[in-house]
């Protein structure tokens, strides 16, 4: 039985060239293992992104000021999204 989509996926994921990426039992070749970052280079270890080690207070507006007012169920029309966008454009 032909699977088309499995026949498209194959070519895709050749197109990547694994015979360079992988020797033949399947392990990533060191010479590009060795091309990975190291220590804090890593994107893990980077202090912009660990989320612990360059921590400071966010300068939030105060999220009530944006609420919606609703005088009664159904008499608003307003849109999460734009409100949203209300917030985010003073950040």
């Amino acid at each position: 039985m032909k699977i088309p989509a499995r026949e498209d996926l194959e070519k895709w994921m050749k197109n990547y060239h694994p015979e360079q990426l992988f020797d033949r039992s399947g392990r990533f070749k060191a010479e590009i293992a060795a091309l990975a970052p190291k220590g804090e280079r890593r994107m893990s270890a980077n202090p912009h992104t660990n989320g612990g080690a360059l921590l400071k207070e966010l300068r939030l507006p105060d999220f009530r000021d944006y609420a919606v007012k609703i005088s009664s169920p159904g008499s608003v029309n307003a849109e999460a999204t734009q409100v949203m966008g209300n917030s985010s454009a003073t950040l």
